[in-house]
């Protein structure tokens, strides 16, 4: 009779190891290190604008895009972000892989892709290790004081007639989870 408390302990504990291992799998442990979180491929899940609270889809995976420009990212495309800062992005319409590089800013905040001559600057929204999202927002008043990347990518959506005259702040996000 003695034994039985010694006997129940063990029986809790082998049950509570069980547990926390089904609620978080020792695959899915969540890093505090960005720089190992992104550290891999990355598929697009979708692309969007938001123009003045607007949502616009532009991409996305399985989904009906809203954007009258016909855009060239197919599900097959891709980031590889290696832990030693090269950055690749395989495009499926171009049938190649392009090599640049990344790394974080700003305390983390933001992530820079630079593929020469351009450069990327990405607010990072969201980054656990199964799905990522980069954004950047235009005020419409200071577009010209933007880089070449973000004026063209605005350009994108004045052609699809996503931007209006009227319009005054443009976000750009895109959504990758990994694959």
């Amino acid at each position: 009779m003695k034994k039985l408390p010694l006997i129940l302990l063990t029986i809790v504990s082998i049950f509570l190891q069980n547990c926390d291992e089904r609620i978080t799998p020792k695959n899915e442990q969540i890093s505090s290190d960005k720089s190992t979180l992104i550290a891999q491929k990355w598929i697009y899940e979708e692309i969007n604008f938001d123009v003045d609270g607007k949502k616009i889809v532009m991409y996305g995976n399985n989904k009906t895009p809203n954007l009258k420009v016909q855009f060239l990212t197919t599900p097959n495309d891709f980031f590889l972000f290696n832990n030693n800062g090269i950055l690749e992005t395989y495009t499926d319409s171009k049938r190649k892989t392009e090599k640049g590089t990344w790394k974080f800013v700003n305390n983390q905040k933001q992530v820079e892709l630079t593929n020469a001559p351009s450069v990327a600057l990405f607010d990072v929204d969201n980054l656990t290790p199964k799905s990522m999202e980069l954004s950047f927002t235009v005020v419409m008043a200071n577009l010209d004081k933007e880089s070449i990347d973000r004026q063209t990518i605005i350009a994108i959506a004045a052609f699809g007639n996503v931007i209006q005259e009227t319009s005054k702040k443009v976000k750009y996000t895109m959504k990758l989870v990994a694959n």
